[in-house]
């Protein structure tokens, strides 16, 4: 990769990464121009150079957050993951996922009720996560040693970003709840 092209790239993510602040603490729409301006350090050509709308640039952060959350759970879904470490903020499987993370993810999943291009680009990230799953048992599922259907992952999957969306509302889940939905999602195997 020559100079030029190192510079565009290291550019368009300095770009992104102020995005993302900025997207964070306001949301893609409450977030001005003139702020992701400020937070980038370049003007609106050099902005709108690399993004060539506001919208371009949501949907590269939303291609960007929904990448980083399928690497996060390659990482940390391991075949001794239970139920109780998913829906519970404070287990070792959320450790390197932020408040940050958190609010772009949520943010990403609003805006992909209102705005086709995120719906498909996050269905599309949804997809390449179950597919990966599927043909990964040693990941999962290692009492029956047998891999999950796509169905049991993407109900563990919605499962997981209905945990986030709810993570400041909810509860903690009692160990009879816990059960309840361990053998909905993965038969009769106890939890952990």
């Amino acid at each position: 990769m020559g100079t030029n092209q190192q510079r565009n790239c290291a550019r368009k993510q300095q770009i992104i990464e102020a995005a993302k602040v900025c997207f964070s603490e306001h949301g893609f729409h409450g977030c001005s121009m003139a702020e992701l301006f400020s937070r980038s350090g370049y003007g609106a050509g050099q902005l709108y150079r690399d993004f060539h709308s506001k919208e371009a640039l949501i949907n590269e952060v939303v291609k960007n957050v929904a990448t980083e959350w399928r690497a996060f759970l390659f990482r940390q879904l391991r075949s001794d993951t239970t139920l109780s470490d998913l829906i519970n903020i404070d287990s070792v499987f959320w450790s390197g996922w932020s408040q940050r993370e958190y609010s772009l993810l949520l943010e990403s999943y609003s805006e992909a009720s209102r705005n086709e291009q995120v719906r498909k680009i996050l269905a599309d990230e949804e997809e390449q996560t179950i597919s990966f799953l599927a043909g990964n048992s040693e990941i999962l599922n290692s009492e029956t040693q047998q891999p999950f259907s796509r169905v049991q992952i993407r109900l563990l999957l919605t499962l997981i970003d209905g945990f986030i969306c709810r993570v400041v509302y909810d509860q903690p889940l009692n160990e009879n709840e816990l059960q309840r939905l361990n053998t909905l999602i993965f038969g009769s195997q106890p939890i952990s």
